[in-house]
């Protein structure tokens, strides 16, 4: 049996899926960017109408035709963008946000999943080697989100370049074209490290967990981690734009449109792609009911799962300036202080409800006098 044998097996598993995967993309990226020409051109007769002709000739209203002009100017992400163009972000449609649970579900599906419904040990049994099944079921997923998302893309901005005269085009593509590149890499990351969870994770529920902490602490990763950033490079923080290295996993956290970011993503898709990899070569179908299949990744996991819960508490318990004119937390060095000392508390608490629980599943075996 050839590989294509094993390939034609897993799309026929999973078509359902790949081709609502496909058909949602098409609808909210490729129509998202139809109803943005449409608005537009409501924009542009607006600007065409008795209405606001009129409202011209009153000069607190008036706007200059070059604020007329820049209004209808079409640019892409960007850095120093400007903010009285009209930007074209190539992913905050509405319900974009949906789009960020399908690359889980396929992720899911194919590991967790598979296990959930016992299909894993029909396909371990198949004349293929471990290596293979697990590239096919990445390159199955990778496959689908790359030709999902491109083609709803290059469908939805054929539609809206039709729609806007090409005088009103000035979109920078040495930017948008990284922007368009990291927001590819947030639904392939989300697959990625979806398999990769239900790998390190046996079960079901504590599996999806995780991945719901994963996505929670790339919200609060920016804002727990800049107080060291700003104490290790004080001058760097000032330059650069580090909101963007932290947004990985967020539609259109490359707002520069910079290749740094984009260069985080690849090396963090790439080791996620490797220890999936690596994992599913060495796992053990007899262990798929543990919780923890891997024992040697046990407390990597469990830090990773603190250190996130650390990141939300630390943020959470520090009020805003903004709205109590305080905080309590006065300095960096203090914040991290704090986090460092929720963290001990966090894993303290976890060492000793891990010794209650093997306690109560192996109890120790005491000796029975003969008579």
């Amino acid at each position: 049996m050839n590989s294509l044998t094993l390939w034609k097996k897993e799309f026929w598993t999973y078509r359902f899926l790949l081709i609502t995967i496909f058909v949602l993309f098409l609808l909210i990226l490729g129509g998202g960017l139809l109803k943005e020409g449409t608005y537009w051109q409501e924009m542009y007769n607006h600007f065409q109408s008795s209405e606001f002709l009129t409202m011209q000739k009153d000069p607190t209203q008036k706007m200059s035709p070059e604020d007329i002009e820049g209004a209808l100017t079409v640019v892409g992400p960007q850095v120093g963008e400007k903010m009285n163009h009209y930007v074209l972000y190539f992913a905050k449609m509405r319900f974009s946000g949906f789009l960020l649970l399908l690359p889980i579900f396929l992720g899911y599906a194919m590991v967790s999943g598979e296990r959930l419904m016992r299909r894993n040990h029909f396909t371990l049994g198949l004349p293929f080697s471990r290596r293979s099944i697990i590239f096919t079921k990445l390159g199955l997923g990778i496959v689908t989100l790359v030709a999902s998302y491109s083609i709803s893309l290059l469908i939805g901005y054929w539609q809206f370049s039709h729609m806007v005269p090409e005088q009103y085009m000035q979109i920078d593509w040495s930017h948008a074209g990284w922007a368009i590149l990291s927001n590819l890499m947030v639904y392939l990351l989300l697959f990625s490290f979806s398999i990769l969870t239900g790998l390190v994770v046996g079960r079901t529920l504590p599996a999806l967990f995780v991945l719901g902490l994963i996505l929670v602490g790339i919200t609060y990763s920016y804002g727990a981690v800049f107080p060291l950033l700003s104490i290790l490079f004080p001058e760097q923080v000032q330059k650069m734009v580090f909101s963007d290295y932290f947004g990985a996993f967020i539609i259109g956290g490359n707002s520069t449109g910079s290749f740094g970011p984009f260069l985080v993503q690849l090396v963090l898709f790439l080791l996620a792609v490797g220890a999936s990899v690596l994992l599913y070569t060495k796992f053990s179908a007899e262990k798929d009911s543990l919780l923890f299949p891997f024992a040697s990744l046990k407390w990597v996991v469990i830090s990773f799962v603190l250190l996130i819960i650390t990141q939300v508490v630390s943020i959470l318990l520090e009020t805003d300036p903004s709205l109590s004119g305080q905080s309590y937390v006065t300095s960096n060095e203090a914040f991290l202080f704090l986090q460092l000392v929720i963290f001990s508390l966090l894993l303290i608490i976890a060492i000793v409800i891990d010794r209650i629980l093997r306690r109560l599943g192996h109890p120790e075996k005491r000796s029975v006098k003969a008579s």
